[in-house]
């Protein structure tokens, strides 16, 4: 029995010293798990002060570029501006020896003086760089100078310049157009081109009709005109 006893009390007490043991790594295990934790939340605390960082810094550059956008868009109202007012100087600019070399040439071309009308309108013409209305008026100038001055080879280069930009700008159906025509068909005509001449009052007379109708001048100048080619064929 004593021996029984003695094994007994072994058992105990080789038991009690895994349960120490058991114990002892137990205590090992929670105080790692703990500081890990206090780890982990200390991460994750700094973590959410970076975060909180980033958004001060994205609202802070957030309010910078806004700034900056509106400043941007305030110079480029200013560059706009002063732009604008730029081209209405240079547009005034222009215009004014434009129309004072127009205007000459109109003065000295109602004064018969062709040669002089030619030479203001060619400076005129030199100022513009664009077709448009304003640059086929010029050459219809200078196609008029020219035809009273005889020059019907350069008043057909003019009227021919000058109808392009027309139908360009307005189309084929246009008094303008027919205008031109006309013009054309006269000039042909003293140049001795008969053909070309009825050709171009017969274009002028079908706008023009088309336009007015019958009881209108610019009908009974292009009959006028046609009238004059087929008397003269006789």
């Amino acid at each position: 029995k004593n021996h029984e006893i003695n094994m007994i009390q072994d058992q105990l007490g080789q038991e009690k010293i895994q349960h120490e043991h058991a114990l002892e790594s137990l205590k090992i295990d929670f105080t790692e798990k703990g500081q890990q934790m206090v780890k982990q939340n200390n991460e994750l605390t700094k973590l959410l002060k970076e975060k909180d960082k980033q958004i001060d810094q994205s609202k802070e550059q957030s309010k910078h570029n806004n700034n900056n956008l509106f400043k941007g868009y305030q110079n480029n109202c200013n560059i706009y501006l002063i732009f604008l007012v730029l081209a209405i100087i240079w547009s005034l600019y222009n215009a004014i020896p434009v129309r004072w070399y127009t205007y000459s040439g109109d003065y000295y071309h109602h004064n018969k003086q062709y040669d002089k009308a030619i030479e203001y309108y060619k400076k005129a013409l030199s100022i513009f760089k664009t077709n448009h209305k304003e640059i086929a008026l010029l050459y219809n100038h200078l196609g008029n100078s020219y035809y009273y001055n005889n020059q019907y080879d350069k008043a057909i280069e003019h009227y021919e310049k000058t109808l392009k930009i027309r139908l360009d700008i307005f189309g084929i159906n246009h008094s303008d157009v027919a205008n031109s025509y006309y013009n054309l068909g006269n000039s042909y005509y003293y140049n001795n081109q008969y053909d070309k001449a009825i050709e171009h009052h017969e274009k002028a007379l079908k706008i023009t009709l088309d336009i007015f109708g019958t009881n209108h001048s610019d009908v009974a100048n292009s009959y006028h005109g046609l009238g004059t080619i087929e008397h003269h064929e006789k």
